[in-house]
């Protein structure tokens, strides 16, 4: 696969260190790409991954996680609390006009119910998608449920993520691209700190399939942040069941965030705070995110309810005791947040504060340090620094003599 349009000597590519020797980048990609392509890999469908049906295991005594109030199994609304059998969670984008009609007693879309109708023909788990087992009009119970939306998609068995743009094509892909790079071509190039060697190999030279999977609504939204990262069994899949481990497609995004960052303009289609939220989903896959850090992710994203804004962020922050009240004033819900984080020492928000105007007549009292979704969209941010807690070593409370300055 050409991607460096390298025709002939000169080589327009550049060079790279490997081996402790200097090469054309084209010839070490074409070299790890064939590697790469006699594999053969492809990746197994999502039902093959996670088994066909529901299944007993003694680990499923005990469940760490708050379970759903429903889910939908055979076709039917099941109370979920009184059982401990696994379910499938479903992220996917709200149609932008839903069309809603009376199921089971309750007002829920067809767009859900054709969601069900479609993956029920590969499993018999029972699923779990929002708009039909969250009653939308009982505001009492949305904000009960809600406020399980992190163990929700954490105690699925696993977490469909519902994205139509992604094909065979996306599939190989991606692949190809995460196995480059665990090839030793890419970690020269890691090691040389060579951003668009880096960036070359992992979108195959700004390879058209990934613009079309990245141009998604899905990954515009608040709410699918935490539905992509709680969950080590979340697989992208298209609309005709094309499967992808949603951990190779945010390992391609670290090398490709990196590029945007040094670029003006676009790249594969999107700003560079797109690929800077994208790359910071990595983060929550394993640890808490930081407040600050899930503002600069979340907060430059979409959605519906301003008071998402805030209760989208309380899976990967871990600010689960926040029960989401769509009554309260905006206002208090943004004060509540960082109140809350730092109740548990996470400061991380400050770092948004000095965007703040403080001419502004609105921003008097408590309100006059908390960041707005409005403070963060208003910075051009890109960063391809990561911040982490660290715990700082207690100091010791004597120096003895001796040990330093003039000997006693």
């Amino acid at each position: 696969m050409d991607v460096w349009r390298c025709r002939a000597e000169p080589h327009q590519c550049g060079k790279m260190i490997i081996h402790d020797t200097i090469v054309p980048r084209c010839k070490v990609y074409r070299k790890d790409y064939e590697s790469v392509v006699m594999r053969g890999a492809k990746y197994l469908d999502w039902w093959a991954t996670i088994g066909g049906g529901p299944i007993s295991t003694e680990s499923s005594i005990s469940v760490p996680y708050t379970r759903p109030g429903n889910y939908i199994q055979a076709g039917k609304l099941v109370d979920s609390t009184t059982t401990t059998d696994p379910y499938i969670a479903i992220s996917y984008v709200w149609d932008v006009n839903p069309s809603f009609v009376e199921w089971e007693g309750r007002e829920v879309t067809l767009q859900a119910l054709r969601i069900v109708e479609q993956l029920s023909k590969y499993t018999s788990y029972a699923l779990w998608v929002d708009a039909i087992c969250i009653p939308q009009n009982d505001i009492p119970v949305k904000e009960v449920e809600l406020q399980k939306m992190a163990d929700i998609y954490r105690g699925a068995i696993a977490v469909l993520c519902l994205v139509p743009e992604a094909d065979r094509a996306t599939c190989a892909v991606v692949e190809r691209s995460a196995a480059l790079m665990n090839m030793e071509g890419f970690r020269a190039l890691e090691k040389g700190g060579d951003t668009h060697g880096m960036y070359m190999f992992a979108s195959h030279g700004s390879n058209e399939t990934l613009r079309k999977l990245f141009g998604s609504r899905w990954w515009t939204r608040a709410w699918t942040l935490q539905e992509a990262v709680l969950n080590n069994s979340t697989y992208i899949v298209g609309e005709n069941m094309e499967t992808i481990p949603i951990s190779d497609i945010l390992k391609i995004c670290g090398p490709i965030a990196r590029r945007a960052a040094t670029q003006k303009k676009e790249v594969l289609g999107q700003s560079s705070s797109f690929w800077d939220s994208l790359n910071s989903m990595k983060m929550a896959t394993n640890d808490r995110m930081p407040l600050g850090t899930a503002m600069s992710t979340v907060w430059r994203r979409q959605c519906k309810v301003p008071h998402d804004m805030a209760y989208s962020l309380l899976g990967v922050c871990r600010l689960q005791e926040i029960r989401p009240n769509y009554h309260l004033p905006l206002e208090e819900v943004f004060v509540d947040l960082v109140e809350k984080a730092c109740s548990a020492g996470d400061f991380s928000w400050l770092r948004w504060t000095h965007l703040i105007d403080r001419s502004d007549p609105n921003r008097l009292g408590r309100m006059s340090m908390v960041p707005t979704p409005a403070t963060i969209k208003s910075a051009p941010a890109s960063t391809i620094t990561t911040w982490h807690s660290i715990e700082i070593p207690q100091l010791p409370s004597l120096i003895r003599g001796g040990e330093f300055g003039s000997k006693g």
